[in-house]
């Protein structure tokens, strides 16, 4: 028996900004080393139609956009994810773009990858000799009215440069059919890995690399620590799991019947109603399957 879980969530972009008066702190050039303090001067560009003089998005701003329909299927044997995506990019640049990048963050945890020579093995965010990483069975572009087209694709560190069939104009949209695995390294920096029957997956589905006015394609790899800077877009995705398994993620769950029993249901509507539900006796274990009975 296998369950599904089914949901739709909205991507985030976190960033910070330095103080104004940090910022107007000269750079130190102590034996020939720029300042590389979090209060180091923002070399910003000049301001343009895209980017006002104080930050603000200009007149002419965009954003591009990555919308997301992907299915998994957590093997917790073998410690492997399966998954299938179809992932619907648009160009709201007003360039031409002929290629993407996408990240491929699980390449962090492989034997020779850049995590492993940063870090140590057994710290914080090495690899600790794990070979794992993304292998795709199928990297294809969509192409209406023609046959999916297999892509040429490149890997460097955690990220993954994918020439397209068909160069995508501004304004305009393309679809990707992907299928890739990866073996879940035991420990892989804090939000990745396994213990026991208990799995916390992160950074486990191919993901556009941002494409921005201020540095176009932002490429810089993945190491255990900073990451978030993605593309809006919504993300509808199904994740399969041995009966039962409960699945925890972000976003509006809407198929509660089908994974939850009455009285997780009633738990989650009291939660919703800011109920305390910690400690439950079993008469009121038997009261809320009953109450979940009749609505």
């Amino acid at each position: 028996m296998r369950k599904t879980l089914r949901v739709l969530m909205s991507a985030a972009v976190f960033g910070g900004l330095a103080t104004a008066a940090a910022a107007q702190q000269p750079p130190s050039t102590k034996g020939g080393v720029g300042d590389t303090s979090i209060f180091a001067p923002l070399d910003l560009p000049t301001p343009n139609s895209f980017r006002l003089g104080s930050g603000a998005p200009g007149p002419g701003y965009w954003q591009n956009r990555a919308d997301y329909n992907i299915q998994a299927t957590l093997d917790t044997g073998a410690h492997v994810l399966h998954g299938t995506e179809r992932l619907k990019y648009t160009n709201n640049s007003p360039v031409t773009l002929d290629y993407v990048w996408v990240q491929v963050e699980q390449d962090a945890f492989t034997n020779g990858s850049l995590n492993s020579y940063v870090y140590a093995p057994n710290s914080r965010f090495g690899s600790n000799g794990f070979n794992g990483g993304d292998i795709f069975e199928r990297f294809d572009q969509v192409i209406p009215g023609k046959k999916n087209v297999p892509l040429h694709t490149r890997v460097s560190t955690t990220v993954m440069k994918v020439d397209l069939a068909e160069p995508l104009a501004p304004g305009k949209t393309t679809t990707f059919d992907i299928a890739w695995h990866f073996a879940i390294p035991a420990h892989g920096a804090d939000r990745m890995g396994y213990d026991g029957a208990l799995f916390e997956l992160a950074q486990w589905y191919p993901r556009m690399v941002v494409y921005d006015d201020v540095k176009g394609w932002n490429i810089e790899p993945y190491l255990g620590q900073g990451e978030f800077y993605l593309e809006y877009g919504d993300f509808d995705y199904a994740v399969t799991v041995p009966a039962g398994y409960i699945v925890a993620g972000t976003g509006m769950l809407d198929n509660a019947r089908e994974v939850l029993t009455p009285t997780q249901i009633a738990r989650l509507k009291l939660a919703s109603m800011g109920v305390s539900i910690d400690v439950l006796t079993k008469q009121q274990e038997k009261y809320l399957a009953s109450w979940e009975e009749g609505t």
